[in-house]
């Protein structure tokens, strides 16, 4: 009977372990999918974040009359164009900046992050306008890697 008792009871402790394990497993690979998931949204906003917008005039003089418009979480973000030297230039990424009030001072921002685009200081700013989905201040490569 002891015997019994005993091998019982260490079922019941290798069936607790072993559903233990089988549990973690599936919580893992949950989080590895929604990682995934999450990796690849990311990948998609870049994408969109680094876009020269087909068919949109982005001139210096259609940035300047551009519409004002606020951000989904109603503060102003500002996309900049960084090219080589000046406008005309080969295009080396983009830079963002935020601001509750103004404008002006998200440009601002932005353009502290100027130095990430062109490390050597031949990056200029150019084609800055508002951009309609928040996004961090900072600075990505043409290609919508952050920096």
């Amino acid at each position: 009977m002891r015997f019994l008792k005993g091998t019982v009871a260490l079922l019941a402790v290798a069936g607790v372990a072993f559903g233990g394990s089988i549990a973690g497993t599936t919580y893992v690979l949950d989080s590895r999918e929604e990682a995934a998931h999450e990796a690849q949204q990311e990948a998609v906003l870049a994408q969109e974040r680094s876009e020269i917008i087909a068919g949109l005039d982005d001139s210096v003089e259609a940035a300047e009359n551009a519409p004002e418009v606020r951000d989904n979480i109603g503060t102003y973000t500002v996309r900049c164009q960084v090219h080589e030297e000046d406008e005309q230039g080969p295009l080396l990424g983009f830079v963002f900046g935020n601001h509750h009030e103004s404008i002006d001072t998200a440009e601002l921002v932005a353009e502290n992050y100027l130095s990430r685009v062109a490390p050597m200081g031949n990056g200029e700013l150019s084609h800055c306008r508002t951009w309609e989905n928040y996004t961090s201040q900072g600075a990505i490569d043409a290609q919508g890697n952050p920096l």
